[in-house]
């Protein structure tokens, strides 16, 4: 019984965890690159304005490769946890739980590689750099104050929901193509990620709380249709 709650655990982590490591180090070293290459071409510009639109760029690049990365590595893996016998649910939550995980670390990525390229920037660029500097930059990037909302604490359950819902998209994705089948759902929930990275402020400071509730909305539907569709086997 231990070995197989084990294997069963383990499943994930080594369906996806170097290639999504690699996936990581690549957008890190992007954003890097594209930074170091505007820096050096005048006219300077503050860090927000080096960063934010390259980045975004990347991320959402990242974020959807991300998804594909879940879909293509996990479907081999759900047979084997198939054999395992665990239960139709059981697959749903485990695949979800771990593609949720997956957005998040991707996301707290994203963040760190601003920090560290920050660290950098202002490293060379002395004039620019104060106690504040870096809080400031991340308040005006639009892209990192998305991901790290520093004085909108529900926003963090929007960032969450939105985790969980690509996590249960991702998961649905797998368990239908075993069974030869498709659903517009994963795709819905992607398109809202995405737009809600790219729009920007723009649409007005109500759009993270819409999004993050059709995200709830959306992972709910995911769940409850592979239940509908689990069942139709029995």
């Amino acid at each position: 019984m231990t070995k197989k709650w084990t294997t069963i655990g383990y499943l994930p982590l080594r369906s996806t965890i170097f290639p999504l490591t690699g996936l990581l180090l690549l957008l890190g070293l992007g954003e890097g690159a594209v930074l170091l290459w505007q820096w050096r071409n005048p006219p300077s510009l503050p860090l927000e304005g080096l960063f934010d639109r390259p980045a975004t760029l990347l991320f959402l690049g990242a974020l959807v490769l991300t998804g594909v990365l879940l879909a293509v590595r996990c479907a081999g893996g759900d047979a084997t946890l198939e054999r395992l016998d665990l239960s139709p649910t059981g697959r749903f939550l485990l695949w979800g739980g771990w593609g949720a995980l997956c957005f998040f670390l991707l996301m707290a990525w994203q963040v760190l590689v601003f920090l560290l390229l920050g660290t950098l920037y202002f490293s060379l660029e002395p004039t620019m750099a104060h106690p504040q500097a870096m809080m400031l930059a991340a308040y005006r990037s639009e892209l990192i104050y998305a991901l790290l909302p520093l004085w909108e604490p529900l926003r963090y359950l929007c960032n969450l929901a939105m985790c969980v819902d690509l996590g249960f998209a991702a998961a649905l994705w797998v368990l239908l193509r075993g069974r030869k089948r498709w659903h517009i759902a994963p795709f819905l929930s992607l398109g809202v990620a995405l737009y809600s990275f790219a729009a920007g402020p723009a649409p007005g400071f109500l759009l993270p709380y819409v999004c993050g509730l059709i995200h709830l909305a959306l992972g709910g539907w995911c769940l409850g249709i592979w239940r509908e569709v689990s069942h139709e086997k029995a």
